[in-house]
């Protein structure tokens, strides 16, 4: 029988070749190529696919030898195939592991509060393992001068001891610790408030603290500037209080005095008044015939100013009264008032030829005497405003705006220049001559002061030659009043 040699070559993919017990690895590729390379005789005969029984396979040596080279086939695949599950596996870990670190760091790189990381030695030793940026920013030292310092010889805490007790106290209870301190860095104290967070290990055992701190400096620099305004406050309104007891103390002399000055004025001034005034009369009627013309116009002028003189002592009277006087509240039927304020006022001018329109009036709550004195002076002023008129008309209604209710009294008589309405309700300021229409110069006053001792306010429209519009307003009738209008 011839000698018969055999060489073997197994190459695992291009770049790796074991030949004759050695190998030398320089990458891996995902198919394997197994090459068999037989001489026999000097023939060499090659074989390259291995899915099959090498034909010809017998039981002589080249049979077992393919055998075994089959085996070590598969048994090569399945650990290649494996093998290349578990690299993919890694790499993919590794690259979801470098994506949250990136994160991470993304975060703590860029969150504008402090962060600072302490290793937990023991329960009573910590050791700082990593700051951000903002945490660099806050002490003015880089992070790699203090990282691997214990917390003993980082912090800055003017209470250090208390500082270090919440550190047991979070690595202890594995419960978040929050406290505010402040702390020395340099010549730049600062007021932080801080959370310590404890991190655990796969064992459950806290091995880390996390420390945040919130620069609270400017917060507590306003809040105590608050405070000082506050304080500043309340010693100016104790001044102010004081200075209103004063005032008060003064109105109520003011008023007393007030109060007798009209006590003054209705009996005193009233009683020569009325001397000046009889005695001019008389003189008119019994000794007519012994004055002359020019004494009996004199005479004429002086009964004419008298009078006047006494309707601006009641006048004066009412616009006190509309000061002092407690209010009677009540609800008023504002529809069957303005008809019985016209009735009055008509009778002295019943010649003339004046039109009324009411409109809708509702209801409203208020002292019936006080609204019916502004009624009577609105009234009135649109009377006697409106006599130059052929015919004279006058409208009255009112508007429900949310818990008020706007009322109109509206003419077609003289108006009046818009230019002078600040001066339209001053004392004893009047617009028109008393020439042109009689008149004291009170009456917008009181209304004035009526109204907004009721809480209201009144306002007044007008243009010259073509009338005027006053309004003003009054809180509505309570809920449930009976507000139907009177059968006369």
């Amino acid at each position: 029988m011839k000698a018969v040699f055999a060489r073997f070559v197994l190459k695992y993919g291009p770049k790796v070749e074991f030949s004759g017990g050695q190998a030398q690895q320089v990458s891996f590729q995902p198919q394997i190529f197994l090459h068999i390379v037989c001489h026999c005789d000097g023939l060499p005969i090659s074989r390259q696919d291995f899915t099959a029984p090498l034909p010809g396979a017998s039981k002589d040596e080249v049979g077992a030898l393919a055998s075994s080279f089959a085996a070590m086939r598969d048994n090569l695949g399945a650990f290649q195939i494996k093998l290349i599950h578990e690299i993919a596996e890694r790499r993919q870990a590794e690259e979801i592991l470098r994506q949250a670190e990136q994160k991470y760091r993304e975060v703590f790189d860029n969150v504008s509060d402090s962060l600072l990381l302490f290793d937990v030695i023991s329960l009573g030793e910590f050791r700082l393992a990593g700051m951000n940026p903002a945490a660099e920013k806050l002490c003015g030292v880089s992070k790699t001068k203090l990282i691997g310092d214990l917390f003993e010889g980082f912090a800055a805490a003017q209470d250090h001891q208390h500082s270090l007790e919440l550190f047991r106290q979070c690595a202890e209870t594995g419960k978040p610790v929050s406290y505010e301190q402040r702390c020395e860095f340099g010549a730049n104290p600062r007021d932080l408030n801080t959370v310590l967070l404890p991190v655990r290990n796969e064992a459950g055992s806290i091995y880390r603290l996390i420390m945040f701190n919130n620069d609270i400096t400017e917060r507590k620099q306003a809040q105590d500037e608050a405070l000082r305004l506050n304080a500043e406050l309340e010693v100016r309104v104790a001044q102010r209080t004081a200075l209103l007891e004063q005032a008060n103390k003064e109105l109520e002399h003011a008023n007393k005095e007030l109060e007798a000055f009209s006590y003054s004025v209705s009996h005193d001034l009233r009683t020569p008044l009325r001397a000046i005034d009889g005695y001019s009369r008389i003189m008119l009627e019994d000794y007519k015939e012994k004055v002359d013309e020019e004494g009996q116009r004199f005479l004429g002028l002086v009964v004419k100013n008298a009078e006047r003189m006494s309707q601006l002592i009641n006048d004066l009277l009412s616009f006190s009264r509309a000061s002092r006087l407690s209010f009677q509240m009540e609800t008023i039927d504002m529809g069957a008032l303005v008809r019985d304020v016209f009735a009055e006022l008509n009778e002295a001018v019943a010649a003339r030829n004046i039109r009324l329109r009411i409109g809708d009036l509702p209801c409203v709550y208020g002292d019936k005497a006080m609204i019916r004195q502004v009624l009577r002076n609105l009234i009135g002023n649109a009377i006697k405003f409106t006599s130059r008129r052929p015919e004279a008309i006058i409208e009255v209604y009112g508007v429900v705006e949310g818990e008020k209710t706007v009322y109109t009294v509206k003419d077609n008589g003289a108006g009046f220049d818009m230019s002078f309405i600040d001066k339209l309700f001053g004392v004893f300021e009047r617009l028109h001559s008393n020439e042109e229409f009689e008149g004291t110069g009170i009456g917008l006053a009181i209304v004035k002061r009526i109204i907004e001792r009721h809480g209201g306010c009144v306002r007044a429209e007008g243009k010259v030659g073509e009338g005027a519009a006053f309004r003003f307003t009054l809180p509505g009738a309570p809920e449930g009043a009976d507000c139907r209008p009177q059968i006369r």
